[in-house]
């Protein structure tokens, strides 16, 4: 009874650890930026349909490097999961192949770059075009520009209408 109540403890000091750390895993007076990355360990070798199953669930790796290029990726796994560099890679997809750019990882969350917004001018048709419980909708034309592309407008309704 001891000994569970002992592993009880440690974990419930382990907990609190996480609980209470840095949430950027840094000192205040460290220079860069902590991240950390989505990792799943797969196997080495594929199975019978050459798909690379995966070994464990998904890990948080911390990320400390200033630079995002794929041998830093490797270093962070390789550091995280006690591995040779040599060890690790990185897929495309879980079928493979290996990533040679950094450009080619999926789903990549750094990729968004926001463009600031602009006031734009659009020309609204009087009639709608469509109509549904709670919105109308319209089409719609940006003033000038090169992309003359026609939108749709939505005027979503506060008040929906009758239930029934």
């Amino acid at each position: 009874m001891a000994k569970v109540n002992q592993v009880w403890k440690e974990l419930n000091a382990k907990m609190t650890a996480k609980r209470t750390r840095n949430p950027s895993g840094r000192n205040k007076n460290q220079k860069g930026t902590a991240s950390e990355l989505i990792v799943q360990r797969l196997t080495a070798e594929p199975d019978n349909k050459q798909t690379f199953r995966p070994v464990q669930p998904r890990e948080f790796v911390e990320f400390e490097y200033d630079e995002l290029t794929l041998d830093n990726l490797k270093q962070a796994c390789a550091t995280h999961f006690g591995l040779p560099v040599k060890t690790c890679d990185i897929l495309v997809s879980n079928k493979g192949p290996s990533c040679k750019n950094i450009n080619q990882i999926p789903h990549r969350k750094d990729k968004k770059e926001w463009v600031p917004e602009k006031p734009v001018t659009v020309f609204i048709d009087q009639e709608k075009f469509a109509s549904g419980a709670f919105r109308d909708a319209y089409k719609g034309m940006p003033e000038g520009g090169a992309s003359q592309k026609k939108w749709v407008i939505k005027n979503i309704m506060r008040k929906p209408g009758p239930q029934l």
